[in-house]
């Protein structure tokens, strides 16, 4: 899809501070940003059914690392792109809340593949955290913190991050990386 020119009728057109110079580096913008994310989905997907015999590559957040997120990521469930990611034994577990205060989220752990195409040696757990004042996050918790090490010349407060879900041999796995990986 093709950005539109900007409509010469519209209210701000004529501002001096919004004129059509504006509205077209925004644009080019939004598009450059909509062909680097297509970039970085294609090569995953080519290595993800190339060399892991991995399929149904299937985005699921795109967003900016923030210091709580070096910890843990969290993955808000309204910037989730695409809630599909899971099949319905998996929703069911991952969804369960905690009984109480002793008794953790009930979760399951998922392999992932980083920044540098290799997959992380230890499972990271996949949870949801439903006692946050404005939305249940997905987060991916344990073993999170090392694998940011590993990787921490490319996940730093502010990178921008994709997550993507794929399944080898029906298993959920994710694949984390930078939009500057690629």
């Amino acid at each position: 899809m093709i950005p539109k020119k900007p409509n010469r009728n519209h209210p701000h057109f004529e501002d001096k501070k919004k004129g059509e110079a504006y509205y077209m580096k925004k644009i080019e913008k939004l598009a450059n940003g909509k062909l680097e994310l297509f970039k970085v989905f294609l090569n995953l997907e080519k290595f993800i059914s190339d060399e892991l015999n991995g399929s149904k590559l299937k985005l699921v957040i795109q967003g900016y690392l923030t210091a709580n997120d070096l910890k843990r990521l969290y993955m808000p469930f309204k910037m989730v792109k695409n809630h599909d990611f899971l099949t319905a034994v998996e929703k069911q577990i991952v969804n369960k809340p905690k009984v109480n205060q002793d008794c953790p989220n009930m979760g399951f752990t998922v392999p992932v593949l980083g920044p540098k195409l290799e997959l992380y040696e230890k499972t990271i757990d996949l949870k949801t955290i439903w006692d946050t004042p404005k939305t249940p996050n997905y987060v991916l918790t344990t073993n999170w913190c090392n694998f940011v090490k590993e990787n921490e010349s490319i996940f730093k407060e502010g990178a921008e991050i994709l997550v993507c879900s794929f399944r080898m041999e029906g298993k959920l796995c994710f694949a984390v990386t930078s939009m500057g990986s690629y």
